[in-house]
């Protein structure tokens, strides 16, 4: 049994208004703390397993080598997704302005064709092109912030994984049987979103980065990596993603006189690219996580993206779906 168990109402009182006063504290750093301990609850599954391979699992030795295996992971996953934004956004800057301009001053046409006093698409593609190079070169010059970000991180991350258990008893007996009775389902429900937002929307994007490789390269694409980076970045906003990225891809082919190219990526290049991944691998990863509901996914994506950026990606569906299980989760 937990020491705290024992914590008289006062004592856990106590206990609740320093959390707080620590939450006010680490205001600044609270979005860095956020993606630590969503990251370790993901990946300590993993972190138990590793420790398992040990002869004797129960050692201090197991844990620590099995916590910075499990982190290891994590910062290889993370250091290729950095990667390939970079190459997508600065890099191949060149390559996505002409991409997005070509496929925006299509659209303009048709949308000026239906209505002479359509907005100028063009101008606005190339508008936003240039606000997200701009916000890659400032998180750039932004170097020391974002290392002191990191360092957060990673120390929260190995503490959360290392002695996450204890930590989340410790919540449970503070928070006393019948609070932790509405809780629990709640942080079941939250780890399946979590599971969800990490590990297959990443494990989906690398499956679809490997199939758009190969196909670009039997279409005869130039630069196959780029093309295939951008089909598994938006491999990350499921099912919605890949089919407007090869939509666009298509129109860009047709604009630029490229049909055979263009029709083999509506008639192959989504079922081989996008859909397969959507719709075979995405529920075998999912499992018995499958609870997670795909229209409050999309919400959250979508309103947590426009609300708060990259931290929306994350907090966003998993609000959205604790929203909605505790309006039809009875009180205890």
């Amino acid at each position: 049994m937990s020491p705290v168990s024992n914590y008289s109402t006062e004592r856990r009182a106590a206990f609740w208004i320093l959390a707080a006063a620590a939450l006010l504290l680490f205001l600044p750093v609270a979005k860095t703390l956020f993606f630590a301990v969503t990251t370790a609850a993901v990946a300590h599954p993993l972190k138990e397993r590793l420790r398992r391979l040990f002869r004797r699992p129960e050692r201090t030795r197991a844990h620590l080598f099995a916590t910075l295996g499990a982190m290891a992971a994590v910062f290889l996953l993370g250091g290729a997704l950095v990667a390939a934004t970079v190459v997508v956004v600065v890099l191949d800057f060149e390559t996505l302005r002409e991409f997005v301009t070509s496929v925006a001053g299509e659209m303009d046409r048709f949308a000026r064709s239906l209505s002479p006093k359509a907005p100028d698409l063009s101008a606005e593609a190339m508008r936003l092109v240039q606000v997200a190079a701009d916000y890659a070169y400032g998180v750039a010059r932004a170097t020391g912030a974002l290392l002191l970000h990191v360092l957060v991180f990673t120390l929260a991350l190995y503490g959360f994984l290392r002695h996450g258990p204890k930590a989340l008893a410790a919540v449970r007996d503070a928070a006393g049987e019948r609070i932790w009775k509405t809780l629990s389902p709640l942080l079941r429900r939250a780890h399946d979103v979590l599971y969800a937002v990490y590990f297959v929307h990443l494990v989906t994007a690398l499956a679809t980065f490997v199939l758009a490789l190969g196909f670009f390269r039997a279409v005869g694409f130039s630069n196959v990596l780029f093309w295939a980076l951008i089909c598994a970045l938006l491999q990350l906003v499921p099912f919605l993603g890949p089919t407007l990225v090869m939509a666009a891809v298509a129109a860009w082919c047709f604009y630029k006189g490229r049909t055979t190219e263009g029709v083999l990526i509506l008639a192959a290049g989504y079922p081989v690219v996008c859909a397969a991944p959507d719709f075979l691998l995405r529920p075998v990863l999912m499992g018995r996580h499958a609870r997670v509901n795909a229209a409050l996914l999309w919400i959250g994506f979508f309103a947590g993206v426009a609300s708060a950026g990259v931290f929306g990606f994350v907090a966003g569906p998993v609000l959205t779906t604790l929203t909605a299980e505790a309006a039809r989760t009875p009180s205890p």
